[in-house]
């Protein structure tokens, strides 16, 4: 976990001792014709910077996401969420390979929960990372999430309306 020049010395010694040491067990011996050096790049297509979206806007996005689903007394509860998470990575073996991959990850979800008495029913837009996505700002404002956003809603209301199913 120390990324001072150092320590990364260190933990690049230790791994090579590792493989050589592993290196006499090998149950098949590659050569730069079975693995030749390979470059590659990949980076996530973003066309909107989720950057772009000043935070202000996108909770006031949230917000009226959840005021939408409360369509009912019924509806007790609303969440919104939103996340973007960037990933660097670098690869480089000792055949020279070398690749770098930079990926962008938009995530939204939001849910609805729906009481008559006792009875208490949840839905959501896919669960917690279930709409997680390569991309940029483009996935947040979707042109069907008025649509998913009443979905969700309704569904939690159907549920809780629902007759208990038969044992």
């Amino acid at each position: 976990t120390r990324l001072d020049p150092e320590s990364l010395m260190r933990a690049v010694e230790q791994a090579h001792a590792q493989a050589a040491r592993a290196a006499k067990h090998a149950v098949h011996r590659f050569t730069e014709k079975q693995r030749p050096p390979t470059k590659a790049t990949y980076r996530s297509t973003v066309r909107k910077p989720l950057s772009s979206i000043p935070a202000g806007e996108l909770n006031g996005l949230l917000i009226r996401i959840c005021e939408r689903m409360k369509k009912s007394p019924k509806i007790v509860r609303t969440t919104g969420f939103a996340m973007s998470v960037q990933t660097e990575m670098r690869l480089v073996s000792s055949n020279g390979a070398e690749s770098e991959q930079s990926f962008s990850l938009v995530t939204i979800d939001f849910e609805s929960t729906a009481q008559d008495g006792s009875v208490v029913q949840k839905r959501s837009d896919g669960g917690l990372r279930g709409r997680s996505h390569q991309g940029g700002a483009e996935l947040i404002d979707t042109p069907d999430l008025w649509a998913r956003v009443d979905k969700v809603a309704d569904e939690a209301l159907e549920l809780v309306a629902a007759p208990e199913c038969p044992t």
